[in-house]
């Protein structure tokens, strides 16, 4: 499952606030942030990412919450975390980032013994 989906087109991403790797969109906005949280691990569940990116990826939209949106955009105003679950998503983000670095540094250590064999 994606950490986040793209809240142009739907396409999945590891991080709520990297460009999308099929059409570009970036969230620059807190209104753009805001919308990405709630396209997040941190914001829907599974089956609601899910439904989401089905949504996306046919052009239908996503019908976001006003109230919810306009909270979350104004704690991105003043610099807030929008919840505790925001953070633990980050820190999903990089726990998945250390062991791809620590599972790199071992397939290159085990590339190097075999071509010293």
């Amino acid at each position: 499952m994606p950490d986040a989906l793209c809240t142009r087109c739907g396409f999945p991403k590891v991080a709520l606030v990297t460009p999308c790797a099929r059409c570009g969109f970036e969230p620059l906005t807190a209104a753009d942030g805001a919308r990405a949280v709630m396209l997040s691990r941190a914001g829907a569940s599974a089956a609601g990412l899910d439904a989401a990116r089905r949504r996306l990826e046919a052009g239908d939209g996503i019908g976001y919450p006003q109230p919810t949106t306009d909270a979350l955009t104004e704690q991105l105003r003043l610099g807030k975390e929008p919840e505790e679950r925001l953070q633990q998503a980050e820190a999903r983000i990089w726990q998945g980032f250390r062991w791809a670095v620590v599972l790199a540094v071992v397939l290159e250590l085990a590339l190097t013994a075999i071509r010293s064999t």
